[in-house]
């Protein structure tokens, strides 16, 4: 496969081409080598950025990443939320007229600030207020 040179000279041009060869390599390896090691600062930095969010530096919540919301593993029980029919609520009972130390009456207006007349429709509602000392 491989046949040595004949002659001296052969031998001359054989090495010459080598060491251009290798020459142009050396050169292009450097070139290469340099851009490797912008590329590497450049994915560092990179890297950094990625790892900012509102809690280790100055950016604000809004940027930050989404997160993917936990699954919720509870069943849905169908029923609408709220106090369900049927079910007695709990609310401090009013307490007798003879143990009441202060009573304020909230008249109605005669007119209604359009002007017209307001009628009452005879339902009252009694509301209490606790203060503790």
């Amino acid at each position: 496969m491989n046949k040595f040179p004949d002659t001296i000279e052969e031998c001359h041009q054989i090495m010459q081409v080598l060491m251009n060869t290798l020459d142009d390599l050396s050169k292009r390896f450097e070139v290469i080598e340099a851009d490797n090691k912008k590329l590497r600062i450049e994915n560092t930095e990179l890297k950094e950025r990625l790892n900012n969010n509102s809690s280790n530096s100055s950016l604000r919540p809004s940027s930050d990443f989404k997160k993917k919301k936990k699954k919720n593993n509870r069943q849905s029980s169908g029923k609408k939320s709220g106090g369900q029919p049927g079910h007695k609520g709990h609310h401090r009972e009013l307490l007798p007229r003879d143990q009441v130390n202060f009573f304020q009456n909230c008249a109605l207006p005669k007119n209604c600030l359009c002007g017209g007349k307001i009628k009452s429709s005879g339902n009252y509602m009694r509301h209490q207020v606790h203060e503790f000392r």
